[in-house]
């Protein structure tokens, strides 16, 4: 018995690889956008060193704010290249950034991711 399709079951699952990929980088974004927003600013240093990447961490910071000109927030950058299955990172690579998280700053004393998450849930 030889049976035919309709629809070939290969390009289904290429629409597949996209869809993952395409919600990869919109939760990514969003986990981005949502750190940035959470982020206190007294010289704006910590919030300009979010960072979204992918295939690797991106370590590096931003300085050079201060708390009559602080640096303003990073914009969620347009990622090329990414993989199908991507792994995506939102990084913040500032020496104090632990314990910003657990509550040092009176501006978010609830963290930041933990809040961001908690928000997309």
């Amino acid at each position: 018995m030889q049976s035919t399709w309709s629809l070939d079951p290969r390009d289904f699952l290429d629409d597949v690889k996209v869809s993952i990929k395409n919600r990869a980088i919109e939760l990514a974004s969003a986990v981005f956008e949502g750190v940035v927003d959470r982020s206190p600013v007294f010289t704006g240093n910590f919030r300009a060193s979010w960072r979204l990447s992918h295939t690797l961490e991106d370590l590096s910071t931003t300085t050079g704010g201060d708390s009559k000109s602080p640096l303003a927030a990073p914009k969620t950058p347009k990622l090329a290249g990414v993989p199908d299955f991507p792994v995506l990172y939102v990084t913040n690579a500032t020496p104090y950034s632990i314990r910003l998280e657990y509550g040092w700053s009176k501006q978010a004393p609830n963290g930041i991711i933990r809040t961001t998450i908690d928000s997309l849930r």
